[in-house]
């Protein structure tokens, strides 16, 4: 069956050479998108698709193939606390049942799996795997800082309390691709701010910046990224020498360590 009578107007789905990334969402999309254009050497080779928000998929969508299911939400945050995004266990058992493997950037989330019985727990690794091999070299400017992201009031409440301490562009909600890459480009860096209160990673924001050569300026994110080491507080206002530092130290202390094509090498068959 072609892979046309599965993947409807709706889905997006890109290749780097047998390996496929699909989406149903447009932040999604740009997600898997990004991770496709990855340099993955003879990762490529192997056949298997990478369903980006495991969560808006069901078994039957699925054509047959290995089939990786990348968790982007947030259940819990790194004092315990339950977050928004907190699924049932009826749903998360269907996610393990139907993914080969099912990939959580949060290792947060672990509780959430801990009821599964251990045949399916083996299934559910954690981290933030998203990383290419190499990153670019830092690019950052004096340029206003952005936020692109749905609003809520409690980032109103920051944006309008961050208004006297630095210059923050506000995107249209809903700016993606092209668009979005090049207000990043001429930026002073991007603007990270929890949409629930609690201490957790945004991973997707944080991939964007990195792969654009900028840095984030954030609410507490969760460890092991480190306020100061590897990105900045909300209120601070580096130097571009100190940004660049920052910049370098997340590339080689964070994001090499957390590499698509290691999770990769680890879960596809030899």
């Amino acid at each position: 069956m072609s892979l046309s009578s599965f993947f409807g107007k709706d889905w997006t789905t890109a290749r780097n050479g047998n390996l496929r990334f699909v989406a149903r969402h447009p932040i999604l999309s740009e997600i898997a998108d990004q991770l496709a254009s990855f340099d993955l050497g003879d990762l490529t080779a192997q056949r298997a698709a990478i369903y980006v928000g495991a969560h808006s998929f069901t078994k039957r969508m699925l054509p047959p193939g290995l089939k990786i299911g990348l968790q982007t939400e947030h259940f819990y945050d790194q004092t315990g606390a339950k977050l928004w995004g907190l699924p049932s266990r009826a749903a998360i058992l269907r996610w393990a049942l139907q993914y080969d493997v099912l990939l959580d950037v949060s290792p947060l989330n672990a509780p959430a799996y801990g009821f599964l019985p251990d045949i399916l727990r083996r299934k559910i690794k954690f981290g933030p795997h998203l990383f290419p091999d190499s990153l670019p070299a830092y690019a950052g400017s004096n340029g206003d800082l952005i936020f692109f992201g749905a609003m809520n009031d409690q980032r109103r409440a920051q944006i309008s309390a961050l208004a006297p301490l630095q210059n923050i562009k506000l995107l249209p909600y809903g700016t993606h691709g092209a668009a979005l890459q090049a207000q990043i480009a001429k930026s002073g860096g991007i603007v990270n701010l929890h949409f629930s209160a609690g201490v957790y990673s945004e991973y997707p924001r944080i991939l964007t910046a990195a792969l654009a050569g900028k840095v984030i300026w954030s609410d507490p994110l969760a460890q092991p990224l480190i306020c100061g080491q590897h990105y900045f507080a909300l209120t601070d206002k580096p130097s571009l020498a100190e940004q660049s530092a920052v910049y370098d130290r997340f590339c080689s202390d964070f994001a090499a360590k957390h590499r698509l094509s290691d999770f990769l090498r680890a879960v596809l068959p030899a």
